[in-house]
Order: C-alpha cells, then structure tokens, then sequence
C-alpha cells in the first residue's frame, strides 16, 4: 500500500508539472519542454525539432506522433512552422553552446540576447519566421534605430543592433527558414559612421584624455590635490584608490580595456622583468607589453591591500572590489552587463569636471593608439593594443622585438611624463624605463624589484648586425661609435639624447641589407 500511494502520489505530482509545461509525461518521454518557447522539443541529428505548445498538448501524445513521423523520415504536415519566438530559442541555444565552449564571449552573448527579445517583441512571439516580408523587416530597422527611452542611436550602435538581428535570420535561412530581408534592412555605411563621428569630435572634441587631464586623475586617485584646483579644501581631497590609479594606468600603458581589466591575472604580471603577457579578452589575440615604473608600483600599491577573494573562481584575479570582493565586470544569465570599471571611473571623471560624452574609461587605448602611432611603428601600436589585423603579415609574423614594444610604450609615457623623460624640472631620482623599482614586500607573491629586460646590438659575421639578449634594459641601442654598448633611457639634462641616438643609429644600420651587403 505505501510503495502505490507513493508512486499514485508522484504521478499527481508530475502530472501537475505536466500541465503546467514544466516536466515530461515521463522519465523516458522523449521530448522535453523548452523553457524558452514553451513547445515540446527534441534534438535530432544535432538539430532542435519543435512539436507543439506544451499548453495545447499537456500530455504530449500529439507531440510524441509528430516526433516519431519526423524520425521515420515522414514530413510533420501538423506542425505550423517555425515562430520567430521558436528561431530565438532555438539561435539563443546555438550560441549558449558556443560560450560553453569557449568560442563566444559571455559578453557577446548577452549583446545577442538582448536584441533577440527586441526583435521578438516587434514581431512578435507567435509570428511566423516564413511569413516576414521586406515591409516587416524595414519596420525592424526603425525601431533598432532608438533605445528604450526613445533617443536614437548613434549609427555604429545602429549598426551593432542590424548585425546582431541578421545573425539570428541568417541562422534560420542555414536551417532551412530562408527570409526575405529587402533593400531598407540595412546597416549603416561607413560614411554615415564617419560623418557622425567628426560631427561628435566638432562638439565635443577628440574621444581621448589629453596627458594634462591624466596626470589629474593619477593625482586624485593616488589621495593627493588636483594640480587644476590647487586651493581645495582638505575636505575635498579624496581617499586614494589604489586599485583604480592602477587600473589607470595599465589602460593607458598597456591599452587595457574594461574587460581585460576585469579578467587580468595575477600569472600574466611580471613584477620582476616589468611585462605583462595577457591575450585580448575579446578576441584571443596574444598581447606582450612592458609596463612602466609608476604602473609598476602602482600595482605593488594595490596588491598589498587587495581583498581575499570571496569566491574560489576569483582567487587568480589581479583586481577584486573593495566590498563585494568579487569581479569588475560581471555579464549575468540574463543579460545584464554590470561594469564597475566604468562606473567607479565615471565617478571621478564627474568630481573633476572632466566628463564628456562618449569619453569613458576605454578612451584611455585611445590615447595609445593615438600617442603610440607617433613611434612610427604601427605593427607594435597594433601588437600592444591586440589588434586582430587583417592580411598575411600577421600570419606569417611569429614575433616582434621587445625593443620595438618598448618604444611604443615610451613614446607614450614621455608624452604623459614629459618632466622625467625630457624637462630641466625631472628629478635625478625620477624612474626611468630600464631601472630597477625597488619595493617593500607586501606579500603578494608579485617580485620585489623591477627591471625591463634588455638587447643589444653586436656585429656578426658578414657585417651584418644581430640582437642579442642582455640582462639590461630592454629597448638600449647601440651607439654609432660602439655597437655594443647600449644606452640608457634618459631624462634631466639629457633630454633628447635617447631621439639623437636613435636616429643615428637608424641612418648608420640603413645601408645593410639582409645579407650583411649594401642594399
């Protein structure tokens, strides 16, 4: 008696989540309630079939005749066709799959979900994907045109939105839902980008902080005045952040941007030498940068306060918040994107009356491309900021020198730091690149001192020249006079002996071909 009251009572109970189309008939029914759509399914061949709505169907019998004539082969004449709401689910799925496997980002699946609901909410849910006309799909694009609030987006927004929603029709056409897009469901043209970009730039000036507007931030964030309001009250100075000042300058040493801030480890810095090595988040792209002494230190200065991690998955971050001890940047199951770099940035930006439009914390790669390019080596600025470029060359280019690296970085920082790379004002003490950094222990893990490695030029046979690993500063060049003694980044009275230097040496190794000959 109590085994059939028990199995009766079971069965009451699964037939109730039956009715509410939430479980099977039973546990060796072969369909499934997808969640999203609220139809029966059933993978087949690696592809999702769809049988029904569970809510017509509670117990699954038309359903499971459906299915059966599908897997002899026989053509569901039953079925309805595919919603726009069923293609959704079933896109959303593909692309689950991909995050799992590690071939989509998070983030970029939850930019895909996103518009998946809007362009289900304009259709709507029962709508069939076969019954969409050019007309419909023009109806589409106006409203992807504007967000929530009824403002329009930019066009490169505009653009994202138009890619996302082809994405998912073009899915349906590869499994068999082919549809008709028109001539008006379009994505912007690069003109239109452009033409909004420079209208934006007349208004609002270049999307980038100029080295002045930097040197404030590092000054605020590291607890001292802003040197643009000298009279501040002591009231107004603000507590440092640590971890926000280093966060500052990784972005604009290394071009870091909100995401790689959020996903650097702790394995990819090393203290030691002075580089990091830290593929691009968004598109697995290798990256080696050198860091500067002030990222340096910066980055010893936060280590030595950063909070446990609260979950185990954390534990091999660099950066954690103050509070919840957790991630930066956080993508959540359902879509929401929290960004705490960015917002934590924006704070400051508005103390200091520095916020602009479109200026946010990811202006600071910006200031690398920009700054960088003027070392007149773009594969570097394009190998720092991980840039995935087109053509051969970077398939064939298997590495680029440390010493081409460091220029870029350098560039950039006698541009930021102009009094201790060039100014009579510099400091004898100032760091240099090239110098060690001696810190404190604070228990890190992270090394005690700090050198950018080095190379140097000697004269191999033939007369050609050849790179050779030192344990001195990365980046020294040779002299015209001796080849093999290098020279030391400079900064007080020097000035610009280091750019005198280079382009000798430039002009003396010109003439060598590869072969050791004249060209």
């Amino acid at each position: 008696m109590g085994v059939d009251s028990n199995a009766s009572r079971n069965d009451g109970k699964r037939a109730a989540r039956v009715a509410k189309g939430v479980d099977t008939p039973s546990p060796k029914f072969p369909l499934r309630v997808h969640k999203g759509t609220g139809y029966w399914c059933k993978k087949i061949n690696g592809r999702v079939y769809y049988f029904g709505k569970v809510s017509d169907d509670p117990t699954g019998a038309l359903a499971l005749e459906d299915y059966k004539r599908t897997v002899s082969g026989r053509e569901n004449a039953d079925s309805p066709g595919l919603t726009v709401n069923g293609l959704a689910g079933r896109f959303l799925d593909q692309m689950e799959d991909l995050v799992l496997s590690g071939e989509r980002s998070p983030r970029s699946y939850a930019a895909l979900k996103a518009t998946a609901k809007r362009v289900v909410k304009v259709f709507g849910r029962e709508r069939l994907v076969s019954d969409l006309l050019p007309d419909d799909f023009r109806l589409l694009r106006k409203r992807l045109s504007r967000g929530r609030n009824g403002r329009p987006y930019s066009a490169q927004k505009m653009k994202s939105e138009i890619t996302r929603a082809r994405q998912m029709f073009n899915f349906a056409a590869a499994e068999g839902e082919a549809v008709r897009f028109g001539t008006a469901f379009r994505q912007p043209s690069a003109k239109d980008v452009r033409r909004e970009r420079e209208a934006h730039r007349l208004k609002h000036g270049h999307r980038m902080f100029e080295a002045t507007e930097i040197r404030r931030l590092l000054a605020v964030l590291g607890g001292e005045r802003d040197p643009a309001c000298p009279d501040d009250n002591e009231e107004e100075v603000r507590k440092p952040n640590l971890a926000l000042r280093a966060m500052v300058l990784l972005g604009v040493n290394c071009g870091f941007g909100n995401t790689d801030i959020a996903c650097l480890p702790l394995a990819a810095l090393d203290l030691n030498t002075g580089w990091v090595e830290h593929a691009r988040t968004k598109n697995s792209t290798p990256r080696r940068c050198p860091l500067w002494p002030e990222t340096i230190v910066a980055l010893q200065d936060y280590l030595g306060v950063r909070p446990k991690p609260r979950h185990a998955a954390d534990a091999e971050l660099v950066f954690l918040t103050a509070k919840q001890r957790t991630k930066w940047v956080k993508v959540y199951a359902n879509g929401t994107i929290t960004d705490g770099v960015s917002q934590e940035f924006k704070k400051v930006l508005a103390s200091r009356g520095l916020a602009r439009a479109k200026v946010g914390f990811y202006a600071l790669r910006r200031v690398v491309e920009t700054i960088g390019g003027d070392s007149l080596d773009q594969v570097a600025v394009d190998a720092i900021l991980g840039h995935a470029t087109p053509g051969m060359g970077s398939v064939y280019r298997q590495r680029i020198a440390d010493d081409r690296l460091l220029r870029v970085t350098t560039t950039v920082r006698e541009w930021l730091f102009p009094e201790k790379t060039f100014g009579k004002k510099s400091d004898p003490s100032d760091p240099r690149p090239g110098d060690p950094i001696n810190v404190e222990d604070n228990g890190s893990g992270a090394g005690r001192s700090s050198e950018v490695g080095a190379t140097r030029v000697r004269p191999a046979p033939g007369g050609r020249r050849e790179r050779v690993a030192t344990g001195r500063s990365r980046g020294s060049l040779p002299t015209e006079e001796n080849p093999q003694k290098t020279l030391e980044r400079v900064d007080g009275s020097q000035g610009s002996q280091f750019s005198e230097n280079l382009s000798r040496w430039e002009a003396t190794t010109a003439g060598f071909g590869p072969d050791g000959g004249d060209r």
